[in-house]
């Protein structure tokens, strides 16, 4: 058996161990803001910081989306792809075979990579035909506007999203909410495959 004393050292250790595993755990997380305000028009903004390393880095866009039987990620409405670091542009370049991955050199001393990215949602309705949205109402799928880090499991990607949305729309989504100042609202984080399940949905007379 073991005594009462020692099983408090034993809870002890842990909650030390997850006391200094929380800072570096949130640090590693991606934050992810998506601007909506041009969503009228089918245009959704995204900008990406990822904790980065010196050398190459490789990214990837979602190709198998849950609920669809093939690689249906939308690829076609991805553009204006930019990269950066330390205020500087980077060169990056699509993999040759694998038109889902981007590969990127990042310079010595950086600890973060800026991306920024554009999605076209003219086709993007929740998988379906349609556009993903209009002059009063749209749809996010998550999955459209994030790159995560090659060979990662979507369990094991923790993001921080964010969106602003166009002036006076409200929203539902499953994502807890963080906090919010007008029309920006910020969530909690949450691993990749909650964010691509949890969609954000918003409208003028929501």
């Amino acid at each position: 058996m073991h005594s009462t004393g020692g099983r408090r050292c034993c809870w002890s250790l842990i909650l030390f161990l997850c006391f200094l595993a929380g800072p570096s755990l949130a640090a590693q997380a991606i934050r992810l803001h998506v601007d909506l305000t041009d969503a009228p028009r089918n245009i959704y903004h995204a900008h990406l910081q990822f904790p980065a390393h010196s050398g190459e880095m490789s990214l990837v866009f979602p190709k198998w989306i849950p609920g669809n039987h093939r690689p249906s990620g939308p690829l076609g409405g991805l553009t204006g792809i930019r990269m950066e670091a330390a205020g500087h542009t980077l060169s990056w370049q699509r993999d040759a075979v694998e038109m889902y991955e981007f590969h990127v050199n990042v310079p010595a001393g950086v600890d973060t990579l800026d991306v920024s990215l554009d999605a076209i949602t003219t086709l993007d309705s929740a998988g379906g035909g349609g556009p993903a949205a209009s002059s009063n109402l749209l749809d996010l799928n998550w999955n459209a506007v994030v790159l995560y880090p090659k060979g990662a499991k979507s369990d094991d990607v923790s993001l921080v999203p964010s969106v602003t949305l166009p002036a006076g729309w409200k929203f539902g989504t499953a994502l807890p909410v963080a906090t919010t100042a007008g029309d920006n609202v910020e969530f909690s984080p949450v691993s990749l495959t909650t964010l691509i399940d949890s969609p954000l949905i918003a409208g003028a007379h929501y």
